[in-house]
C-alpha cells in the first residue's frame, strides 16, 4: 500500500522553474497585497458550471496563490493554515500553482498525485462536472482529501495548526508524504514558500 504512495521528491519537480523565498511567516500577508479587497471572481468551469461546484467556493485572485488563499479560507481555514498548504502547492507544482505539472516519475497536479489517486480525481471531477487541468477543480480535490481524510491528513488536523509553519509541517508529512525531513532543501522551501 505505502509503496503506491511513494512521492517523487527522488526526481526533479519542474526544471526551470523560480520560487518564491518569503519567509513563511509573511507569506499570509504577502498573499493577503495580492488579493486583498477584490471582488470575487467566477469559477472558470466547463460549460457554465459553476452552479454545479461541489462547495462554491472562493477562487478570486489574480495569481494561483491568490485564488488557493481565497478558497481555502473560504472553505474555513486561517490564513496561517491556508498559507501552510498553499506553500507546499507551490513547491509542488511551481510557484505558479500549475495544475498541469507533471513530473518525470507521472506525478500530476497541483499537488502532484500519484496515479491512483489521479484517477479518483478524474473521477471526482466527472462526477461534478470539472475540467481536470483547472487549478478550481484541482483545489477542490485537495478540500475533498482533506475532508474526507483519503489524502492522509485530515481537516481536523489541519484546523489545529496554531502557524503557517506547523500547517506546512502537518500538510507535507500527512498529506503529501514526500519523505523529505527538517533540513532538506524540499522541506525548507515548503516552510519559506
Amino acid at each position: 500500500f505505502f509503496s503506491s504512495r511513494r512521492r517523487h521528491t527522488r526526481y526533479p519537480l519542474v526544471t526551470g522553474v523560480q520560487t518564491c523565498a518569503l519567509p513563511i511567516s509573511t507569506l499570509g500577508g504577502a498573499l493577503g497585497k495580492l488579493f486583498g479587497g477584490s471582488p470575487a471572481a467566477a469559477a472558470t468551469l466547463p460549460n457554465g458550471a459553476a452552479d454545479q461546484l461541489p462547495d462554491g467556493g472562493d477562487f478570486s485572485g489574480s495569481s494561483g496563490q491568490a485564488q488557493a488563499m481565497n478558497y481555502f479560507m473560504s472553505q474555513g481555514l486561517t490564513k496561517d493554515q491556508a498559507a501552510g498548504v498553499v506553500g507546499n502547492l507551490m513547491q509542488e507544482s511551481t510557484g505558479a500553482i500549475d495544475p498541469k505539472a507533471k513530473n518525470a516519475s507521472g506525478h500530476r497536479g497541483i499537488a502532484q498525485w500519484d496515479a491512483n489517486r489521479w484517477k479518483q480525481f478524474e473521477q471526482f471531477a466527472k462526477k461534478n462536472n470539472l475540467d481536470v487541468n483547472s487549478r478550481e477543480a484541482q483545489l477542490q480535490w485537495v478540500m475533498q482529501e482533506l475532508k474526507t481524510g483519503s489524502g492522509g491528513l485530515s481537516l481536523k488536523t489541519l484546523k489545529g495548526a496554531k502557524t503557517a509553519k506547523e500547517a506546512a509541517h502537518l500538510f507535507v508529512k500527512q498529506y503529501e508524504r514526500s519523505g523529505e525531513t527538517a533540513g532538506s532543501a524540499g522541506y525548507e522551501a515548503r516552510m519559506t514558500n
